[in-house]
């Protein structure tokens, strides 16, 4: 540090400490706020007093004060005498031609009991009268983000910040002093800076003598003591703030990133720990709904277990009881739980109609066992810790999708915080309310394009193998991969290689397919969920239900025609993407006529499986946008930005789970 910046930063922390020390006693911690109303609605004055009967818990705080208002006329002036419980409180001097006018009357102590009291106001004139009568241990507050409350001055009450908060303003108040001198762009702010200073010095420091002089006291909360020094110091903070930001751009700049292996690489692991927190802040929310039992997120139906443990431990206690919660309202998390226990189907295989027990098709559910695989290899065959383990995984899975995603968009030349936007996909949000693999899908995708771009083919074709074995509409990406290579490049083996991605799901298909066979025979080998119809069918008969008033989920009509219209979006863009992007363009337009070929029966009857089914399409537009040429960067960067607006407006407002998403950006709307 030079001598010219020593003494500033010296002189900055000074009145930093300064500062912070002022603020510290202006604040309060908590404070209970009591008020027990009394009298509520007219009631004339008369010449004997009048009596008012209420009741009051027993006072924990005070002192206590007591708000009387009047109105009506008063022909002289006349001093009316109030009193709690047989105790003089104090009189009310009304003044000649008021018409309304209100008192706050210190109540002595111990006039107050717990119980039954009793209090009396006058003799007055009738032409009086007694609007509102309260007993409480304040004299006014205000809520929201500006929040204080007034005390009389004899009031007891826990002040200051907590310690965290105390060191966070400090070091903020620092900053922001050490700016004071300012060189650049915050030159023109340093008048402003020590303006604001001395005011925000002075309404603490008259906040805190005000009390000396016979005032009452006035104590901010925490929040809006840092919401009053923001605004007072925003222009500073602004002009701070991009400083610093146009520094940082310059740093992150994305030919830089790119030329910098270790840095790009830094920077998309920062945007995958974002992702990690959004994820894990969402899985609190719903964790939270679930009264911290991750065995909620699978929604198992009470039946359907308990045929699970009957075949599973026969004649023995269950020893599941008390440990899995249950719901009527079932989904396919349950069927990977219950696959994990066995996930090679060695159990049954003599007596394969028992998995039709506890898995509703097995034939189609267990060609997706990646997941379970992975699930039974973290939890170290431990089935209790499956729910848990089943939750974190998705939650991590978004978070290496990120990461994956910010690399490949380097390589193609843009920016990494374009990865920022994954996480908005709204199927991974149901992925990770209901703990089902789409996100690890998509990593393992996003994964073989990574390789794929670097040109290592095998390590690319290992990892859309697996992604297959997880969730086998990735497929549609392969064959881009491998047609773009044998058609465009006129690279026959490395087609070939990308190609034999499917080898390991043929593979497994064939095992399945042998463990089912008396039960389904060859079917297994193509087996489907038969949600599958011509384009623009389902969606059609989606709208003609909702139109015609006989959707069967009503409630979710403008969510799923909103979701549908962000579906039509993507497939207007396709062509467009394809012809100019390679692969990725290639893979969007299958992805985006898959999704509008699906049908209504199996897909667009609930939202939640649309949303699930068409993810790919979401990620492929990514991918596609950031293959654009260079020449249409801008055009692509502005309808990107434009579309993902949309879904995030969906995803807030619209979305079924919107109260989680929110709650995981800690956001209040």
């Amino acid at each position: 540090m030079t001598k010219t910046a020593f003494p500033r930063a010296v002189k900055a922390l000074l009145f930093a400490a300064g500062f912070t020390a002022l603020f510290w006693p202006a604040t309060f911690r908590a404070y209970e706020r009591v008020s027990v109303t009394v009298q509520k609605g007219p009631a004339a004055l008369a010449e004997t007093p009048l009596r008012f009967a209420f009741e009051a818990a027993a006072p924990a705080g005070g002192p206590w004060v007591l708000a009387l208002k009047l109105s009506g006329g008063n022909p002289s002036r006349r001093a009316l005498d109030v009193s709690l419980g047989g105790t003089a409180v104090g009189t009310v001097d009304l003044r000649p031609g008021e018409i309304e006018r209100e008192f706050a009357l210190l109540v002595p102590a111990g006039a107050l009991r717990s119980g039954r009291n009793e209090l009396a106001l006058g003799p007055g004139p009738p032409s009086l009268r007694v609007e509102r009568i309260t007993v409480k241990n304040f004299l006014g507050f205000s809520r929201g983000w500006l929040s204080f409350i007034v005390l009389p001055r004899t009031a007891e009450v826990g002040r200051g910040l907590p310690v965290p908060g105390a060191a966070a303003l400090f070091l903020a108040l620092g900053i922001l002093f050490l700016l004071r001198p300012g060189s650049g762009r915050l030159k023109a702010a340093r008048a402003y800076l020590a303006a604001a200073s001395v005011f925000t010095g002075l309404v603490f420091g008259g906040a805190l003598l005000y009390p000396l002089v016979g005032g009452p006291k006035l104590l901010f909360e925490g929040r809006s003591l840092w919401l009053f020094v923001v605004l007072l110091h925003a222009p500073v903070v602004l002009r701070g703030a991009a400083a610093a930001f146009g520094n940082l751009r310059v740093r992150l700049r994305t030919d830089r990133l790119a030329a910098a292996p270790l840095r790009g690489s830094t920077v998309c692991l920062a945007l995958a720990v974002l992702a990690l927190a959004f994820n894990a802040g969402f899985v609190k929310s719903v964790l939270r709904f679930h009264e911290g039992d991750y065995s909620g997120f699978l929604h198992i139906y009470p039946e359907t277990l308990e045929k699970f443990v009957r075949l599973h431990f026969p004649g023995m206690a269950d020893p599941l009881s008390g440990r899995l919660k249950t719901t009527i309202e079932e989904y396919d998390g349950q069927y990977f739980y219950f696959m994990a226990h066995d996930p090679f189907l060695s159990r049954f295989r003599r007596d394969p109609e028992k998995y039709r027990w506890f898995i509703d098709e097995p034939a189609y559910r267990c060609h997706r066992i990646g997941y379970p695989w992975l699930v039974r290899l973290l939890s170290l065959g431990r089935p209790e810790t499956y729910p848990a383990v089943m939750t974190w995984l998705i939650a991590a899975a978004g978070a290496a999708g990120v990461f994956l995603l910010g690399r490949i968009l380097l390589l193609l030349g843009r920016s990494p915080f374009w990865a920022l936007l994954y996480p908005l996909v709204p199927g991974f949000h149901l992925s990770l309310y209901f703990s089902l693999p789409e996100p690890l899908a998509a990593a393992f995708l996003l994964g073989g394009s990574l390789f794929y771009l670097r040109r290592r083919t095998v390590p690319a074709a290992v990892c859309l193998g697996f992604s297959l074995l997880i969730r086998e509409t990735g497929i549609l990406l392969v064959a881009a991969l491998a047609a773009f290579e044998l058609v465009r490049k006129k690279d026959v083996g490395r087609s070939l290689i990308l190609a034999s991605a499917v080898l390991p799901l043929a593979l497994w298909r064939g095992f399945v397919t042998l463990r089912l066979f008396p039960v389904y025979g060859w079917k297994t080998l193509w087996f489907g969920p038969g949600d599958i119809t011509a384009p623009f069918v389902g969606i059609g008969r989606l709208v003609a239900e909702v139109v015609q008033g006989s959707y069967l989920y009503a409630d979710l009509a403008v969510p799923t025609l909103a979701y549908a219209f962000l579906l039509v979006l993507i497939a207007a863009a396709a062509p467009w993407l394809a012809g100019r992007t390679g692969p990725w363009g290639l893979g969007l337009l299958l992805f985006s006529l898959l999704s509008l070929s699906l049908n209504l029966e199996k897909i667009w009857v609930h939202v939640d499986n649309a949303a699930r089914g068409t993810h790919e399409a979401f990620v492929l537009v990514l991918l596609a946008s950031a293959a654009v040429p260079a020449g249409r960067k801008a055009a692509v960067r502005i309808g990107l930005a434009a579309f993902f607006a949309l879904v995030l407006a969906y995803d807030l407002f619209l979305a079924r789970l919107s109260p989680h998403v929110q709650d995981a950006l800690r956001l209040s709307f």
